[in-house]
């Protein structure tokens, strides 16, 4: 398929804090609608520590992607897999004692000739909106403490937005080979004109729900005045926020486009505002949580529950077993 897209627009707001973390690919003020590589980092660290992880993975997806795919060419799993590799190797010349705390979240998207090729890690967000159809069409899944805790049951939907702990990723880019993460990557081959794709930071969402994001895109207005809407409604937000927002103008399909893979819908996080958790079916990552980034969760009630059922079955075995010994010595 041919991909058009209309002139990308950014946001790369400072927020409350004294530096700059985030960073976006291509450079604020430099993307055309030629670009078809388009990356938000939000990085973690600390002050010369964030913003070195962020800029570095950024500027390294980027480098890769204009050295090593054709514009016309397809994209895959192994192309992403590598710019991302490629990313991790520039990130840990940034730190080759391994001592720093540096880090980074990511989102990328690369259109291409069978669609669109989407990555994340961390709790930086990925949505594909239908303007038309006023819905998300994909929304990537958190790679954080608080989406397993409500995926599990612990919490509810709306709990998740307060939760003391909300911060917490359990997925970033940090430097050191022993501290590699793997990213989720997914294809869409679904595209229709009109449709928004929109990549964001944390601090683009601090005090902004799917709904309104799509009230935003899906109203009247131009793209500037959406940009707008959006960053009048976060400029009291108190983290670095950066966004990418990319509007298709046109899709034209070839043939074989029917045949190109198409996962959004699987890889999605669903959407909804109600607090029933997750299907039990439902494909949830089950990542564990660095040890030295956050304490254990509390468990589960399932998981007392089976803990119950195990100690009464070792309880009978001794039972058993104490009153086989008294009756052969009688």
């Amino acid at each position: 398929m041919k991909i058009k897209i209309y002139q990308p627009k950014h946001i790369f707001e400072l927020g409350k804090r004294k530096n700059q973390e985030d960073f976006i690919w291509p450079l604020a003020g430099e993307a055309s609608k030629n670009d078809r590589l388009f990356v938000v980092c939000d990085g973690m660290g600390g002050h010369e520590a964030g913003e070195v992880a962020s800029e570095a993975v950024a500027t390294a997806i980027g480098k890769w992607f204009e050295q090593h795919v054709e514009e016309d060419g397809i994209v895959t799993t192994d192309d992403m897999e590598q710019a991302v590799d490629y990313a991790y190797q520039v990130l840990d010349g940034k730190d080759p004692d391994g001592i720093s705390d540096m880090g980074t979240t990511l989102t990328a998207i690369a259109f291409h000739r069978g669609g669109c090729i989407a990555t994340h890690m961390g709790d930086s967000r990925i949505y594909h909106i239908s303007k038309p159809e006023r819905q998300i069409l994909y929304k990537s899944r958190d790679h954080s403490l608080v989406h397993d805790l409500w995926a599990m049951g612990e919490i509810s939907y709306e709990e998740m937005a307060t939760h003391p702990r909300r911060n917490v990723i359990t997925k970033a880019m940090h430097s050191g080979p022993e501290r590699r993460c793997e990213a989720t990557i997914v294809h869409i081959a679904h595209l229709e004109e009109d449709d928004y794709l929109y990549l964001c930071s944390d601090g683009m969402l601090e005090q902004m729900s799917d709904q309104e994001i799509v009230d935003i895109l899906c109203g009247p207005g131009s793209d500037d005045e959406k940009v707008e809407m959006l960053t009048q409604a976060t400029i009291d937000n108190s983290d670095n926020h950066s966004a990418y927002l990319i509007h298709i103008a046109d899709v034209k399909q070839e043939d074989g486009d029917e045949a190109l893979q198409d996962d959004e819908a699987d890889m999605s996080d669903p959407v909804q505002l109600s607090d029933e958790p997750l299907n039990e079916n439902e494909d949830v990552p089950n990542e564990e949580v660095e040890a030295d980034t956050v304490d254990e969760p509390k468990k589960s009630g399932h998981t007392w529950k089976w803990l119950l059922v195990l100690f009464l079955l070792v309880l009978a075995v001794v039972a058993g077993a104490i009153v086989k010994t008294l009756y052969f010595n009688k």
